[in-house]
Order: C-alpha cells, then sequence, then structure tokens
C-alpha cells in the first residue's frame, strides 16, 4: 500500500480498522482477551440459533415484493444452519482443547 492507495482509502473504512487494532490491543493489554475467546463460539452458535426467514430487515422485503416465498428462504437456510451447527461443534472439540477449558 502507497501514499495514493492510503489517501484513497475511506475515512469509514480507516476508523473501522484504527477502532478495531485499538480494542484488540486494549483486551489484550487488560487480560480480557481469554474471556472473549470463549464468547466468540458461544456468540457465533447463537447467530445460528434461529432458522426463520424475518431475521434480517433485507428478508421482510424481499418476501413483500412477491418474487420469493417463505419456503424458498428457509429450506436453503436450515440447511446452512445446519451446516453451520455441524461446523462449530468440530471447530470446538478441536478449538476448546487448545485454549485449555
Amino acid at each position: 500500500m502507497n501514499v495514493r492507495d492510503f489517501k484513497a482509502l475511506s475515512r469509514d473504512v480507516l476508523f473501522i480498522v484504527a477502532g478495531g487494532t485499538c480494542l484488540g490491543v486494549g483486551l489484550k493489554k487488560s487480560g480480557f482477551t481469554h474471556k472473549i475467546v470463549i464468547a466468540i463460539p458461544i456468540a457465533q452458535a447463537c447467530s445460528i440459533a434461529m432458522a426463520r426467514p424475518i431475521i434480517k430487515l433485507s428478508n421482510p422485503i424481499v418476501l413483500g415484493s412477491g418474487l420469493l416465498e417463505i419456503k424458498q428462504i428457509l429450506k436453503p437456510g436450515i440447511w446452512i444452519k445446519v451446516d453451520s451447527i455441524i461446523i462449530i461443534l468440530i471447530v470446538g472439540m478441536f478449538y476448546l482443547p487448545l485454549i485449555r477449558i
């Protein structure tokens, strides 16, 4: 990345990256990182826990347009949820022993 690329970078992106970096450094220095590492798989599992078609704001808009029906959204959504749960369980079996839990 050169100076021209940096100047072309959106200020919003710059603040998000810098803020995330500062937050990461602060968490690491405070010792809170270990608790965050445990919370990440839990948060991921919670985010896939509901297999409903009205979870995101865009879904009701698409359904309201009449272009898709609920079953067209729900069918692939359920498979994505099942796959995600399996992946979290498999990763958890190898990940949690590494952090000694």
